[in-house]
Formats: C-alpha cells, sequence, structure tokens
C-alpha cells in the first residue's frame, strides 16, 4: 500500500492523494491543529468530491491519475 500524508486538511487534499496512487491518507496535522471533527470534515468532504467527479467508491479513484 502507498500512504499519502502530509498537508492534508480537506476532502480535496486526501483526493489528490488518492487519485496519485495512495491507498491510505494520513491526517495527523489536521487533527492536531483542528481536532477530532478534522477526520470527519475530511471523510464528508472526500465522500461529495467521490460522487461529484462520477466514482462509485473510493478505491475506483485510487491511481486514476496515470490512467
Amino acid at each position: 500500500p502507498i500512504i499519502g500524508c502530509g498537508g492534508v486538511s480537506s476532502g480535496q487534499d486526501a483526493l489528490d492523494l488518492i487519485k496519485a496512487g495512495a491507498t491510505l491518507v494520513q491526517a495527523d496535522t489536521a487533527v492536531i491543529f483542528n481536532g477530532p471533527a478534522a477526520a470527519r470534515t475530511i471523510n464528508r468532504d472526500l465522500a461529495r468530491l467521490i460522487k461529484k467527479q462520477g466514482y462509485s467508491s473510493v478505491s475506483e479513484a485510487v491511481g486514476s491519475n496515470f490512467f
């Protein structure tokens, strides 16, 4: 697995890493600076973006920048 980390503070940041090939995303800094609610916010935003871009799941988006 590829773990995307560094600078993840939004659903878009997470999606960018996922589309670049990450199967896991680490958002430690976002949680430290914004509290535990950051995880919920990132997940909510990621789910919205996944649907908006026409993917049926996060796993479908993994590595899609390479295809």
